[in-house]
């Protein structure tokens, strides 16, 4: 790849030796790219592809054109298990073909896939501190789980239970007195939604059943059906919510 980079721009390399005072911290990470061994390069390559790819995808699937409240917790947890449980499928694997083009050198697999490891951690531990210790970020998490028990075709994988509904409380508009009310009506939901499919209309089906859930309607479909819909992709909701 490195080779066919300088066949199609052969003047980037003297372009970069010429010019030493040009973006010097940028400069400096060009020149060690161009100049590191063909192993690097692919162990590098690899655990980028593993590690960014996800993570982009999961960009994506943020700003999509869905209903993004109540898939937003679940994109986001998705992410914490990758982290979690860390496989780097990709980098694994150039590990292992590498280890095998060099019999002399039997632990060579083991210490490449540390190396590349090492490179994607600390990304990976700035995503956990992130969520660990934003208290604002961690509430709008909280809000995205919550946000899930309100989409009826969500509720036949959940099963919420009284503990469950506790969560709408992350809602600022949602009382402890809404919540026992809310969960009156737990049951008359759950029944409600058996068999409802997950790509249901969910405002629509909200108007068919407000009269038998009122109380889940009046202060839960409006504010997090209408409110934390697609048109709200960058989370700005702490001023909306003051309005109600």
């Amino acid at each position: 790849m490195r080779d066919d980079l300088f066949l199609l721009y052969p003047d980037i390399q003297p372009f970069l030796f010429e010019n030493e005072d040009l973006a010097p911290a940028t400069r400096e990470m060009l020149l060690s790219f161009l100049e590191d061994d063909e192993i690097r390069l692919r162990v590098e390559l690899a655990e980028t592809v593993d590690a960014g790819e996800t993570f982009v995808k999961a960009t994506y699937d943020l700003e999509g054109d869905t209903f993004l409240a109540v898939k937003a917790y679940d994109v986001i947890n998705h992410l914490r298990e990758f982290v979690r449980i860390c496989h780097l499928s990709n980098l694994k694997r150039i590990a292992t073909d590498i280890g095998q083009a060099q019999p002399t050198n039997p632990g060579i697999a083991g210490q490449l896939y540390t190396c590349g490891l090492t490179c994607v951690q600390p990304g990976f531990d700035y995503f956990t501190s992130k969520f660990a210790t934003d208290r604002i970020l961690a509430n709008d998490l909280a809000c995205f789980k919550a946000a899930r028990l309100c989409h009826p075709g969500r509720v036949n994988d959940l099963r919420p239970n009284a503990i469950d509904v506790q969560e709408m409380k992350s809602f600022p508009f949602v009382t402890e007195s809404d919540v026992d009310l809310l969960v009156a009506e737990l049951p008359r939901y759950i029944a409600a939604t058996d068999g409802c499919l997950v790509d249901v209309d969910a405002l629509e089906w909200w108007r068919r059943h407000k009269n038998d859930l009122p109380k889940l309607q009046q202060n839960v479909s409006f504010h997090c059906c209408s409110a934390l819909s697609v048109t709200d992709r960058t989370w700005p909701w702490r001023t909306m919510w003051k309005h109600h």
